[in-house]
């Protein structure tokens, strides 16, 4: 219930911000599916554009992994920040000054990479910004340390 909500309003502020943006042939997404994985989209997104969605839940022993599509090109910053306090019924406010927090994890992709990282258990709001010209798709997983 708590992810649906939290979903919610990324999703709201997600719409805010295209709506005021306006029309262009750029896309960026992010959006966390029921499985425990992520997924970014982008095709032609500029420097600095960014999405947040949902959590993600990392167990004892698991680690956060990153796969690139083939082809994809530019370079980009996945933010994972500690859920923390914040609450079932938390408005888009809280939301947004919890993304604000130091995240615990940064992972940079660039190109065709993959790339993991180990992160302490639990619960992370996920941040995607690309930080340069970006086309392709990500996938975000929770994997098992070998």
């Amino acid at each position: 219930m708590k992810l649906r909500k939290i979903g919610v309003i990324v999703t709201v502020l997600m719409l805010a911000m295209l709506m005021m943006t306006g029309c262009s042939s750029s896309e960026f997404g992010l959006v966390v599916n029921d499985d425990n994985t992520a997924v970014v989209t982008a095709e032609n997104a500029g420097e600095d554009d960014s999405s947040s969605a949902g959590t993600i839940t990392v167990g004892e022993n698991q680690q956060i992994s990153v796969e690139a599509s083939e082809g994809a090109e530019g370079t980009l910053q996945l933010d994972f920040i500690a859920e923390g306090e914040l609450s079932e019924d938390a408005d888009a406010d809280e939301l947004a000054e919890a993304l604000e927090a130091a995240p615990t994890l940064t992972l940079v992709v660039e190109g065709e990479q993959s790339t993991s990282g180990p992160i302490p258990a639990g619960d992370y709001l996920i941040k995607a910004s690309s930080l340069d010209k970006l086309t392709g798709t990500y996938t975000i997983s929770v994997t098992d340390m070998k």
